[in-house]
């Protein structure tokens, strides 16, 4: 039995016990997010996922598969390749026939064993999957597709290698594998290096550079390849080939969900095949681990002169594959790079498993280049160096290409109808703008406060946004960029994947058990002022203290979190909001009780920054207006399972210390359960990507620099989060007693109609947060604030249940719809390393001076008085409420209208503070760098 099949059969063993209870769970998620992509395609965004239903599908459930399972769920998943390759030859009828190593390495022959040449094959799979069928499939499919145009005696037979799997078998294993096979054939068969295609996919790819690298450098850990001196490869070809480690590169946000792989997954088998958490480390194994790392001059010496390197434009890996064949094509003319438009990673084997009538451009270049190469070698008419030969009866075609090597074009693509979906070029210098059309141009960002509110004004009228592009080379270009379109929220729901809604709900959970924490005692003040023997003004300082004290926790949280990441600090703030809720229920007398309240309230403010940055940044792009929308409604939630614990525990005094109780154990659990997730990918990417011991007065130096050149937009949210929680506190506080004294309602007809209210309120915040992702964040809070002071009038002057709910649950629709946009507006207005300070902070400050909101609605409605429904005299809350919220709900319209926005903004790709980050110039617009798409036109990434 071979070593690859002991090793894996060793994982199995090996898996823990709650991987396996865990394993069908999980494939019934995958099933799910497909059956929800299924249903979302007819209304999904093009322009940002794969151009066919079937794709978009397959791709979706191919990510949740390789998002959620570890490498021993997919080995436990997959047949081993042996299996595969047996099953294979049982389908063609082909007798199977193995070749086996020393040590029990297996490779498996497609094809005569005794062909004149081989194509030596290296599979996919991150090192941790074992070869799919499709990839046997794949490589019949070109050998029959060459059988009418070479010769019957140069027919390729393709020799598959069985490598054993990490992280069983971890670097350099497969590496020593992969140059004992290659002994195998030259020394025992014979097989001259000139008669050999060295071919590879993805990870097989990355193991093809490798051995590329060894023969030239031989690597201190594994045997050398005894080799002629002048002896070289027939060629090499890499299909989408794994190049270096990193997950920072742009192709990774623009492709997101147009490619069936995930950073996640490239980060759980880099780490896996090298043994580390860090696989981004640069050591003495990095330009044989991470090629596309390497620089030109290492590949000086490797025994191969035509390659050629395919790539998809939609996959996520494509900006390293363009780098690595830049590197290989230094001083050596017969470096061909195809990346295909409309094409994923490894095209040809997804087209081959979907079935496609047409493999792609891809599937197409690599057959007319092996055919190119055995046809010039059997003829020995042309040089290894020239172009390969186009299939015969194809028509020149070579307008859709691009070319940059005078000595000669590539060979055209004729009548293919894929001929027209890509560029092709033999590199002699990577140009990453090579062909660029861009958006209609805008005129520059004016400077001053003034200029730039004025701009802001007059943009809210012109539909598509206004952008600053800036690439690699600091050239600056201000565009029109339309915004997406909308896209079906079950679609958007199914794009984040098991990780970014694990991420999401713990977010979500903390926001609501903090809310449900804080109305504990603002639901409760009437128990409490019995219980402590004060009047309910008293009591009410608890809540003023908490207030005033959550700026600071917001800032001190917050920044903790900017600096150490989201995971701890929210553990850390969760866990002692419960213990103080516990603290609270055991205060021997008042004093006490007001002293555990002010510190409950620092703590209490830092769960809203550090919440909702990490939740949004594990949310994809299109999806965070209806995230945001939903998110901020953790705040409603709160409020109605408070309310819900209240009137569950009944009246009685001491009944206050249960509702407590169990708010003690929401915000535990919340702390807990956070335990058992990872850090925030964004933020180790980013720190990794920054620098690796980022100090104190690193990041300190970095805050002062953000404060330095982004004070105007920190006195504009603070600003902005003053009306709000005005607009919030005066529309919702004093409603029921409005009814209660001024509709003359008896408590529980009043708290049903709240809880309405508080159903308008989810319902909005989820509806008009995902509009804002297409309308804008501005726009659908400006329309939020004109349609609730329009219906002002519906609000306070019907007189039965009926009517005050419905108006009600209206009123909160657009308040609350509004508030949905906060959480992603607010995220994106922040400077990109400071998004869970910067929104926390300027929150808690809008939320700290407006706390007298209430009291200001009592003081005045107390002052003067209405008749009731009942002729009597009554203190004139409706009135005030009515008057005050008109003019709060003003103050929110002209202070949009005039303010910024940065509506898309990737700040997930920003560095940590403390690695050097440069705030964006202006509080109107965001830095953004340049990138190719699939139509060539240049898309916008937020820096």
């Amino acid at each position: 039995m071979s070593s690859s099949k002991l090793s894996h059969q060793a994982a199995l063993a090996q898996m823990p016990l709650t991987e396996k209870l865990a394993f069908t769970p999980k494939l019934l998620s995958v099933v799910t997010q497909a059956i929800l992509a299924l249903i979302g395609a007819p209304f999904r965004n093009r322009s940002t996922t794969p151009s066919t239903i079937k794709r978009h599908v397959m791709y979706t459930a191919v990510r949740a598969v390789v998002d959620s399972l570890t490498p021993l769920q997919n080995q436990y998943r997959a047949p081993h390749t042996d299996d595969i390759y047996n099953a294979y030859c049982k389908l063609h009828k082909q007798t199977p026939e193995s070749e086996i190593l020393q040590d029990g390495t297996r490779a498996h022959w497609i094809g005569p064993r005794n062909a004149k040449k081989i194509i030596l094959y290296l599979h996919g799979g991150g090192y941790v999957v074992p070869a799919e069928p499709y990839s046997f499939a794949y490589l019949h499919t070109l050998r029959e597709s060459l059988r009418d145009s070479v010769p019957a005696d140069e027919l390729p037979s393709v020799l598959y290698l069985s490598y054993d799997l990490a992280p069983g078998a971890q670097f350099p294993r497969q590496l020593i594998q992969a140059s004992a096979l290659l002994t195998h054939i030259t020394a025992n068969l014979g097989v001259d290096l000139s008669s050999i295609i060295l071919a590879g996919d993805s990870a097989g790819g990355n193991l093809a550079l490798a051995l590329l690298s060894h023969l030239a450098h031989p690597h201190p850990a594994v045997p050398a390849v005894s080799l002629p001196a002048s002896a070289k490869f027939l060629g090499v070809i890499l299909i989408s080939p794994w190049a270096d480690f990193s997950i920072s590169h742009p192709g990774f946000a623009l492709n997101a969900r147009k490619d069936e792989l995930t950073p996640g997954f490239l980060v759980m088998c880099s780490t896996s095949f090298l043994g580390t958490p860090y696989p981004h480390a640069v050591d003495a194994n990095t330009n044989y681990t991470q090629p596309g790392l390497a620089e030109p001059e290492w590949w000086d010496g490797i025994p191969v002169d035509n390659i050629l390197i395919t790539g998809g434009e939609d996959e996520i890996m494509i900006d390293g594959v363009k780098s690595v064949a830049a590197k290989l094509s230094k001083g050596r003319k017969g470096v061909q790079l195809l990346a295909a438009k409309d094409e994923a990673h490894e095209g040809p084997l997804l087209a081959t498993l979907l079935a496609e009538p047409e493999l792609g451009a891809s599937a197409d270049m690599i057959k007319s280049w092996v055919r190119g190469k055995i046809v010039l070698v059997t003829t020995a008419n042309k040089d290894n160096g020239d172009a390969s030969t186009p299939p015969e009866g194809r028509a020149d075609s070579s307008a859709a290409l691009e070319t940059f090597d005078e000595e000669a074009a590539m060979a055209p693509l004729g009548n293919n109808p894929h001929a027209q979906a890509f560029f092709t070029y033999r590199i002699t210098s990577y140009l990453p703008t090579m062909s660029e059309t861009f958006n209609e141009p805008a005129e520059p960002i004016p400077r001053g406060i003034w200029a730039t509110a004025k701009q802001s004004f007059r943009d809210l009228f012109i539909w598509k946004q206004r952008t600053e592009t800036i690439n690699e080379y600091g050239e600056v270009r201000y565009e029109w960029q339309a915004p997406p379109p909308l896209q079906n929220p079950f679609t958007l729901f199914a794009s984040l994947g098991m990780r970014g809604w694990a991420m999401f709900l713990v977010g979500l959970f903390s926001w609501m058990a903090d809310a449900f924490d804080f109305h504990a005692l603002s639901i409760q003040t009437v128990k409490l002022s019995r219980y402590y023997g004060e009047s309910r003004t008293s009591i009410s300082t608890a809540i003023t203290l908490t207030l005033l004290l959550r700026s600071v926790g917001a800032a001190i949280f917050g920044l903790f979190a900017d600096r150490y990441g989201r995971k701890w600090p929210l553990v850390a703030n969760m866990i002692i909001l419960g213990i103080l809720q516990i603290g609270t229920i055991y205060s021997g007398d008042f004093s006490q009780f007001l002293a555990v309240r002010a510190v409950f309230g620092l703590f209490m403010g830092g769960v809203y920054g550090s919440a909702i940055a990490m939740a949004l940044e594990n949310c994809p792009v299109d999806a965070r207006g209806l995230m945001s929308g939903i998110l901020q409604q953790g705040y409603s939630m709160g409020y109605v399972f408070a309310a819900c614990a209240n009137l569950g525990v009944g009246g009685s005094t001491e009944s206050w210390k249960t509702v407590f109780w169990v708010g003690a154990g929401l915000s535990i659990a919340a702390g807990l359960v956070r335990v058992t997730f990872p850090e925030s990918q964004q933020f180790i990417d980013a720190k990794k990507e920054g620098h690796k011991h980022i100090t104190l007065a690193d990041f300190w130096q970095d805050t002062r620099l953000m404060l330095a050149k982004e004070w105007k937009m920190v006195v504009y949210c603070i600003f902005l989060m003053v009306w709000f929680n005005f607009y919030s506190h005066t529309s919702q506080d004093s409603y029921t007693t409005f009814m209660l004294t001024g509709k003359s309602l008896d408590n529980t007809a009043s708290s049903r109609a709240s809880i309405i209210m508080k159903v308008g309120a989810c319902v909005g915040g989820t509806i008009l947060g995902y509009l804002s992702q297409f309308v804008g964040r501005r726009r659908t809070i400006i329309a939020s604030g004109l349609i609730s002071m329009a219906i002002i009038p519906a609000w306070i002057l019907p007189k039965t249940e009926a009517s005050l709910s419905a108006s009600g649950f209206f009123m909160q629709f657009f308040v609350q719809g509004a508030w949905g946009v906060i959480p992603i507006h607010l995220n994106e207005l922040s400077p990109p390393a400071f998004r869970s300070s910067f929104p926390g902070i300027t929150y808690q400050l809008g939320n700290m001076i407006s706390s007298p909101s209430a009291q200001i609605v009592n003081a005045l409605a107390e002052s003067m008085n209405i008749t009731g429904v009942d002729g009597t005299q009554v203190p004139a809350y409706g009135p005030v409420m009515g008057v005050a919220t008109a003019i709060i709900a003003a103050g929110i319209v002209v202070t949009t209208m005039f303010g910024p926005e940065k509506r898309g903004r990737h700040f997930e790709l920003a560095k940590v503070a403390g690695a050097g980050v440069e705030p964006v110039k202006d509080i109107e617009t965001a830095e953004l760098e340049k990138v190719e798409t699939r139509d060539q036109k240049t898309k916008e990434i937020s820096a």
